[in-house]
């Protein structure tokens, strides 16, 4: 398969993008919700009892691949997720079981409270000046925000995709884009759950429909891909 700058990605089941060469301008990088209530021991989903060492172990590629996006001159775009401290503006059901969960520790609160501590972007991998912040309330990017027309709007065709959670956050906003008719590309070690397992378990869903669902990539052969080397770091 074709690995180089200026070309395309290596990537499975085929050479990314799908129907034309690599060219930065029309590629956006997009981090899903890399917030301090995912990422961090002391954010929420920690404090509820959900292991977030996985999540916290794809923070440096994707440093690394936020890096190398810059230098090349991809669009960048930060996901951020975030309701009222309330929770008034998810659905009841949705409220309910952002209760139950927080049953595990009542004196955890809400988590992802807009304007809070935990709803911030984690800091080493902070939006630079200039660069998209899409503030959310679901879990796909795509709903009830301006991301559509943002992307449209600079000419996106393409989109590579990485961050938290890859069963949830993660996949709505990839099949969302794929809805949209954006050619996509998962980093598959730049996305994390809380287990590697449902990670993987989402990577075989993927698989098992070609390139339907978006093509699947690592860190390397995207850093290859846009002129980095992959050993360098961020």
């Amino acid at each position: 398969m074709t690995d180089g700058p200026g070309t395309r990605i290596a990537a499975e089941p085929g050479p990314w993008p799908i129907v034309a060469p690599l060219e930065p301008a029309r590629i956006a990088l997009v981090v899903v919700d890399m917030q301090v209530d995912f990422v961090r021991p002391d954010g929420w989903l920690a404090r509820i009892g959900v292991p977030t060492a996985p999540m916290r172990a794809v923070v440096a590629a994707i440093g690394s691949l936020l890096g190398a996006a810059r230098r090349a001159g991809l669009t960048v775009v930060h996901t951020r997720q975030g309701n009222a401290a309330d929770l008034s503006d998810l659905p009841a059901v949705r409220r309910h079981v952002r209760g139950t969960r927080n049953a595990a520790d009542p004196g955890a609160g809400p988590g992802l409270v807009r304007g809070g501590p935990g709803w911030q972007i984690v800091a080493d991998l902070a939006p630079a000046t200039g660069e998209l912040v899409i503030d959310k309330t679901g879990f796909s990017a795509f709903e009830g925000t301006a991301l559509d027309a943002e992307l449209r709007a600079r000419g996106i065709e393409a989109l590579v995709v990485t961050g938290v959670t890859t069963n949830v956050c993660v996949l709505a906003t990839l099949l969302g884009a794929v809805d949209r008719g954006y050619d996509c590309l998962l980093v598959r070690d730049a996305v994390a759950a809380d287990a590697g397992a449902v990670t993987d378990a989402v990577v075989r869903i993927l698989d098992h429909e070609g390139a339907l669902l978006g093509s699947r990539a690592s860190v390397a052969a995207v850093l290859r891909g846009l002129g980095a080397d992959p050993g360098a770091g961020g």
